[in-house]
């Protein structure tokens, strides 16, 4: 038996019906209403009293010009049993059987206990004198046209509250679904999607959403960029840019990047959880948001890289919490997760400042997280753009290598060296990280001394005369340290990619920097002149050989060189420096490439292939635009 307590005065009940009769004593609610004269009651029994009060004709008056309720019977005296009626009627039933009304009831005043029901059948005994009417019931057909009951609507409201689910009005999508489309005004049905996400960005922005909302605005508008740079239609990324702008906007101004101005996470933030279970909860919620602002992060360094943009972050001012261990993310339970914490994994990793001139690369601790990796080079990548964009952007005419102009400016100068530092702390972890790290730290390196977007505008980016220009460009590029430090990097990103393991799916950025790979690699073998090999000290290479980063340094970075200029350098005996220095014919996978066209159709052909077997999505199209390339060198040839 369910005892009941009272919410009000803590008095317990052991029937459901004197709980209720006490609750309303409480809330004066009145449910029972008279049908004669329409004067409410809190007890059923009170109305059944006061309805003998009332003469028979009056009563049998009212029923024929009111709505019946649940309690009609009790304010009307029973009516004469019909003479004719000899035998059971199919419709009658048993004596105990309710009316509909009486199941109505039944429902809305749900029983607790199992003595409720003795009690629902107890009041059905007392009215078992009224036989007569039981036996003058009109038929079903008539009951159905008349109103069940009059109940109030809180009554109704507390049975949907017990429904596990709402009523479904739409039924299967498919029963209606081409019609619908078809009705629809909109020229693209799907374009509601970025509208709403833009709405409630916008919701952000002022500050309407709360804490929880604003955040899963943030998860979607980023789950929404990142598949439509999969996709890389021109269309989608032109309707997102706006987005993208926006969300790094707000986020910024909420101060996402700026992990130690605002509440100071530490690790007694989780101990004050004394429940395992909920301590586990609470670490992985906070996880997921700090993962989510390292995805913002990544995103504005691919976005501002591909749309060849300045990045809306400002690099100087972004502080970051690292994520944590991925098998600590990932464990299922609390058992798992504790175990991990126990074995060492921490619950909680620095806060990292973005690296400049007087910021050294942080320390990850080991192992070194493939995300962690991921922040710290997303850092470096967007000062790298934004210094591109306010040094090098509209420009009249193109330097000969990045680098040389970030070696004269105050913020942008430690860029080569920065990417030594990785170089040495993380240069054996980045060969067993997920290849897209490394991918990214090549590419890195790659920009810092080739103008990658000189290389987009000979692809034919702009039209036909850019190009031509882009092409003369590169022809003088393609003597320089920079240029041979380049090929290097633009190689290594090819075996990179194919070195790579099948659970290795590359990410987007990774794709991207394998074009712009392609281009520059396949660039320099076509215009770089044949008798670079015989430069005094020049020497041949193996593009895919192994190279020791750390021994290389910052060569490329800073050395400079006039194009079709005398200059040599001293011979080194590591074929990278030396190559880099003074130059030399160069092999990729053992077959010797000399400058020109051919050869460079080679080479374009070698990517595309890598190209189609690294993925779909738009994928296909940086495939299309090389094999392009290579029929118009080989036209050329």
């Amino acid at each position: 038996m369910v005892i009941r307590k009272c919410n009000i005065c803590d008095r317990r009940f052991k029937k459901t019906e004197h709980f209720k009769r006490h609750e309303r004593s409480h809330t004066k609610e009145k449910p029972y209403e008279c049908s004669v004269c329409h004067k409410r009651f809190s007890r059923s029994d009170v109305l059944s009293r006061h309805a003998k009060g009332h003469t028979t004709n009056h009563a049998i008056s009212s029923r024929a010009a009111l709505p019946s309720s649940s309690l009609d019977f009790l304010a009307a005296p029973p009516p004469p049993a019909d003479p004719r009626v000899t035998g059971p009627q199919p419709f009658q039933g048993t004596l105990f059987d309710p009316e509909p009304s009486d199941l109505v009831q039944f429902w809305l005043e749900p029983r607790g206990d199992t003595g409720s029901h003795h009690e629902s059948l107890d009041l059905m005994r007392e009215n078992a004198a009224v036989s007569p009417e039981q036996q003058a019931r009109p038929p079903a057909e008539d009951l159905s046209n008349e109103p069940v009951c009059d109940i109030p609507n809180e009554r109704w409201a507390r049975v949907q509250r017990y429904w596990l689910a709402p009523s479904n009005t739409t039924g299967r999508l498919m029963n209606s679904l081409w019609q619908d489309i078809a009705c629809n005004g909109l020229d693209n049905i799907f374009s509601s999607v970025l509208e709403n996400i833009a709405a409630r960005l916008a919701k952000c922005s002022m500050g309407v959403e709360n804490s929880i909302g604003t955040i899963n605005t943030f998860a979607a508008a980023f789950l929404f960029l990142n598949l439509a740079a999969m996709t890389g239609e021109k269309e989608h990324l032109e309707k997102s840019q706006m987005l993208y702008v926006n969300l790094m906007s707000v986020a910024q101004r909420h101060g996402l990047f700026a992990a130690t101005e605002g509440q100071i996470l530490d690790i007694t933030f989780f101990e004050t959880v004394p429940d395992i279970d909920s301590r586990w909860k609470t670490w992985s919620k906070v996880e997921s948001v700090k993962r989510l602002i390292t995805g913002l992060l990544l995103l504005d360094s691919w976005y501002s890289s591909f749309l060849s943009t300045s990045p809306i972050l400002v690099p100087d001012s972004i502080q970051l919490i690292l994520p944590c261990n991925e098998s600590l993310f990932r464990a299922s339970c609390s058992m798992r997760w504790t175990q991990l914490v126990r074995g060492g994994k921490h619950l909680l990793m620095p806060t990292v400042l973005a690296p400049s001139e007087n910021v050294a690369i942080p320390s990850l601790g080991s192992p070194v997280e493939d995300f962690c990796m991921h922040g710290v080079l997303a850092m470096v990548q967007l000062r790298l753009s934004e210094a591109y964009h306010r040094l090098l952007s509209n420009r009249a005419s193109y330097p000969f290598a990045p680098c040389h102009t970030y070696a004269m400016d105050g913020r942008a100068r430690c860029l080569p060296s920065l990417q030594l530092q990785i170089a040495e702390k993380y240069g054996e972890v980045l060969d067993r990280l997920n290849p897209n790290a490394a991918i990214m730290w090549h590419n890195i390196c790659m920009a810092l001394t080739a103008d990658i977007q000189i290389f987009d505008l000979a692809a034919g980016r702009a039209g036909p005369a850019p190009a031509r220009k882009a092409l003369d460009d590169i022809a003088a590029w393609s003597q320089t340290p920079a240029a041979r430090r380049a090929c290097l990097h633009a190689a290594h990103i090819y075996k990179t990619m194919t070195n790579r393991k099948a659970s290795d799916h590359p990410l987007f950025h990774s794709i991207f920097s394998l074009f712009s790979a392609a281009l520059v690699l396949g660039l320099y073998i076509c215009m770089v002149p044949n008798s670079s090999e015989l430069r005094v000290g020049g020497t041949s290479i193996e593009l895919l050989d192994d190279i020791d980063w750390q021994r290389v340094g910052t060569e490329g970075f800073t050395s400079f060189m006039e194009p079709r200029g005398t200059e040599t350098f001293a011979p080194s005996d590591d074929p990278a420096v030396n190559f880099i220095r003074n130059g030399g014919t160069v092999y990729f996978r053992g077959v010797p490439f000399q400058g020109g066209s051919q050869s460079a159709r080679r080479i374009l052909l070698d990517y595309a292939g890598l190209l189609k077997d690294a993925g779909h999505w738009s994928v296909r199209k940086f495939s299309y635009v090389l094999h392009i390339m290579s029929d118009v060198l080989m036209e050329v040839e």
